[in-house]
């Protein structure tokens, strides 16, 4: 039982670690896009969006 709970607590804290990496990297690029007037990283954005929802949808669909 505790080595289980030992091994979840290892994926909840690598998970965590990358929604903190993720999201210091979305709070520093939505900074350089308010500061520019580049329409080129909202493109990406939406781009990488897109995909991910393309490759869900995709998985939904063979599930």
């Amino acid at each position: 039982m505790i080595l289980i709970t030992v091994s979840v607590l290892k994926k909840a804290v690598y998970k965590r670690n990358l929604y903190s990496c993720i999201w210091e990297l979305i709070r520093t690029i939505t900074l350089l896009a308010v500061k520019s007037t580049i329409d080129e990283i909202s493109d990406n954005l939406q781009g990488i969006q897109k995909n991910y929802n393309d490759t869900n949808s995709k998985i939904e669909n063979s599930s």
